[in-house]
Protein backbone atom coordinates (compact mmCIF):
# COMPACT_ATOMS: atom_id res chain seq x y z
CA UNK A 1 0.00 0.00 0.00
CA UNK A 2 1.12 3.81 -0.96
CA UNK A 3 0.29 6.83 1.15
CA UNK A 4 0.42 10.57 0.70
CA UNK A 5 0.75 12.83 3.37
CA UNK A 6 1.11 16.81 2.84
CA UNK A 7 2.80 18.32 5.29
CA UNK A 8 2.57 22.32 5.73
CA UNK A 9 5.18 24.63 7.42
CA UNK A 10 6.69 27.53 7.76
CA UNK A 11 10.46 28.40 8.95
CA UNK A 12 11.49 31.73 9.58
CA UNK A 13 14.42 33.20 7.84
CA UNK A 14 17.82 31.83 8.45
CA UNK A 15 15.98 28.67 10.45
CA UNK A 16 16.96 25.10 9.20
CA UNK A 17 15.61 22.03 9.73
CA UNK A 18 17.88 18.68 9.28
CA UNK A 19 16.85 14.87 9.00
CA UNK A 20 16.48 11.86 7.57
CA UNK A 21 13.70 9.07 6.46
CA UNK A 22 14.34 5.17 6.12
CA UNK A 23 11.66 4.64 3.93
CA UNK A 24 9.89 7.98 3.09
CA UNK A 25 10.23 9.97 0.04
CA UNK A 26 9.62 13.57 0.22
CA UNK A 27 8.57 16.33 -2.21
CA UNK A 28 9.28 19.98 -0.75
CA UNK A 29 7.00 22.59 -2.81
CA UNK A 30 8.33 25.94 -1.87
CA UNK A 31 5.14 28.05 -1.77
CA UNK A 32 6.28 31.98 -0.92
CA UNK A 33 10.20 33.00 -0.26
CA UNK A 34 13.69 30.82 -0.93
CA UNK A 35 14.80 27.42 -0.10
CA UNK A 36 18.51 25.81 0.06
CA UNK A 37 17.48 22.23 0.08
CA UNK A 38 21.32 20.43 0.91
CA UNK A 39 20.83 16.47 -0.26
CA UNK A 40 23.65 14.41 0.82
CA UNK A 41 26.54 16.56 -0.69
CA UNK A 42 24.01 18.50 -3.43
CA UNK A 43 23.12 21.86 -2.58
CA UNK A 44 19.32 23.23 -4.48
CA UNK A 45 18.21 26.36 -4.33
CA UNK A 46 14.39 26.55 -4.91
CA UNK A 47 12.61 29.70 -5.62
CA UNK A 48 8.64 30.31 -5.13
CA UNK A 49 6.66 27.64 -6.89
CA UNK A 50 9.09 25.27 -7.56
CA UNK A 51 9.81 21.85 -6.18
CA UNK A 52 12.12 19.47 -5.41
CA UNK A 53 12.31 15.64 -4.60
CA UNK A 54 14.17 14.07 -2.00
CA UNK A 55 14.60 10.14 -1.95
CA UNK A 56 14.11 8.05 0.87
CA UNK A 57 17.63 7.36 3.32
CA UNK A 58 19.14 10.92 1.62
CA UNK A 59 20.38 13.08 4.19
CA UNK A 60 18.78 16.74 3.66
CA UNK A 61 18.70 20.02 5.65
CA UNK A 62 16.08 22.57 4.37
CA UNK A 63 16.74 26.54 5.33
CA UNK A 64 15.01 29.45 4.59
CA UNK A 65 17.40 31.47 2.75
CA UNK A 66 14.72 34.44 2.24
Amino acid sequence: MKVVRANVFTLAEGSMSRHVHRKQEEVYLVLDGTAMIDVDQEQFKVGEREALAVPARAGHRVADVG
